[in-house]
């Protein structure tokens, strides 16, 4: 306890606090502009003040989650519909991406993949990440001894190529090595912490 204590008081010493501000209604149409021009995508002065008028929108997690969001969407004529109907914070703006992916990939492949690098105490390789999930998958379909196809019983290379490619903006895109076995090798988990909450 004398530790504990005696180094907290000497942390004050070097320790600055710093208070992140919100972001100013500039800087929000910086970063909305920046994330899509790398797209070769924009707003209209319109779409833009929709968005940046959400409440969320002060985090620059949800500006770069919603530009995502607005990137994947290729009807052009409803693009300000889907500004409108985009989540006003981070935390449900994550339950709506989840719905979609699950549309996309199929509610099991998703809600497996994606639980399982949530929960990992360590980021996993892939082919454990297919391995897991493709487990769990027979599992799940044996226990409601349901009749299906031998495709639907695992996560291919084909599925998760797919599903990797769409879960990226939410996945440390850092180069992470572990090595295992004296082997280099690359690993993958959640870098949002408000992500894994809506997961979990």
């Amino acid at each position: 306890l004398f530790l504990k204590n005696n180094t907290k008081e000497k942390s004050k010493n070097w320790l600055k606090i710093i208070e992140i501000q919100e972001l100013d209604k500039n800087e929000k149409e910086k970063i909305v502009s920046r994330i899509l021009s790398e797209y070769n995508k924009s707003l209209s002065n319109e779409q833009l003040n929709l968005l940046i008028e959400k409440k969320g929108a002060s985090s620059p997690l949800f500006l770069s989650l919603a530009c995502e969001e607005l990137r994947l969407f290729g009807n052009f004529e409803g693009l300000t519909q889907k500004i409108q109907d985009l989540a006003e914070n981070t935390e449900n703006l994550c339950h709506q991406i989840l719905e979609r992916l699950e549309l996309e990939h199929g509610y099991d492949n998703v809600a497996i993949v994606m639980t399982i690098l949530a929960i990992s105490s360590l980021p996993l390789e892939e082919a454990e990440i297919r391995e897991i999930t493709t487990k769990i998958l027979s599992k799940s379909i044996n226990e409601r001894r349901q009749t299906t196809f031998l495709n639907d019983l695992e996560l291919s290379v084909a599925k998760w190529s797919y599903l990797r490619l769409s879960i990226e903006p939410f996945i440390d895109s850092s180069d992470n090595y572990f090595v295992v076995q004296n082997r280099a090798t690359k690993v993958l988990h959640i870098h949002h912490r408000e992500m894994v909450n809506t997961i979990t």
